[in-house]
């Protein structure tokens, strides 16, 4: 069974896309576990349940080594519609 999250980060200052897209590329070493897609508003990651929550805490640490705010908003569901169960 897979986890997924769809989470939706907000950086509180003027370069809030830069510390976005950088820490995005923090999960990149869950990426060959994990179906990642991003939008304009959010991130929506699907994958093994033992790796969500660091992956999450992964992308969260990144933005906030920036040293500004940062809100981090997600939804989180265990089994995801049209995901297969393994």
């Amino acid at each position: 069974m897979f986890s997924g999250a769809q989470i939706s980060l907000y950086p509180m200052c003027d370069d809030f896309v830069g510390v976005i897209l950088k820490a995005i590329s923090a999960m990149d070493l869950y990426r060959p576990n994990f179906r990642i897609e991003t939008d304009d508003i959010s991130t929506l990651i699907v994958g093994p349940p033992e790796q969500l929550f660091p992956a999450m805490r992964d992308l969260f640490a990144s933005a906030a080594a920036s040293g500004v705010h940062c809100v981090l908003s997600a939804t989180v569901s265990r089994g995801c519609p049209g995901e297969p169960d393994d």
